[in-house]
């Protein structure tokens, strides 16, 4: 009980210091990894962590960082950004905290469906009435986001923000499957 005890203390103090650090790279990868062995502790001891504020403030962070990503990320940082995003789920199940990710499956799905679906939309509309695609059929600003293969409807070459939807459980293939086939 005493381990349990100092083990949930110091995660909650990991997590508060992760929540006021977030603008700091080196710093978040850093109590990121304090939290996973912190996750490794628990899990060797046995000790059940029920901190409603470590996985309150955990749902906020990822929720935060997957808006950034969406929304005001750097196109050369986003690989990274995703990493960390995945580091939190993880360690959120490393720490049996049963997190809830509705909040982003509904982020990244509205995501989807108003900003990224009608750009793969429209790089295929580009496809059929342009030859200003790269070699392998993409067009460089959409890159940024989604590497697009040349038999766009029935197949999508695995990017990060696509990977995201794996990730956060939500299922895109439905909606890929019905774009429009290249001309």
């Amino acid at each position: 009980v005493a381990a349990e005890i100092a083990i949930s203390n110091q995660c909650i103090t990991v997590i508060r210091a992760l929540d006021s650090d977030s603008s700091d790279q080196q710093v978040v990868w850093s109590r990121l990894a304090e939290l996973e062995a912190i996750a490794t502790a628990a899990n060797h001891l046995h000790c059940q962590l029920n901190s409603i504020e470590v996985k309150q403030t955990l749902e906020k962070l990822i929720l935060r960082t997957l808006w950034q990503i969406l929304y005001d990320s750097n196109p050369e940082d986003m690989e990274v950004d995703i990493q960390r995003l995945e580091k939190m789920i993880d360690l959120g199940n490393q720490l049996n905290l049963s997190l809830s990710l509705d909040r982003c499956q509904e982020l990244y799905l509205e995501y989807f469906h108003n900003q990224f679906l009608p750009q793969l939309i429209q790089s295929q509309d580009l496809k059929k009435d342009s030859k200003d695609s790269d070699s392998n059929g993409s067009y460089p600003w959409l890159c940024k986001m989604c590497t697009c293969s040349t038999s766009f409807s029935t197949s999508v070459s695995p990017s990060p923000l696509l990977n995201l939807g794996q990730t956060l459980a939500v299922d895109l293939s439905a909606w890929i499957t019905k774009l429009p086939s290249p001309g």
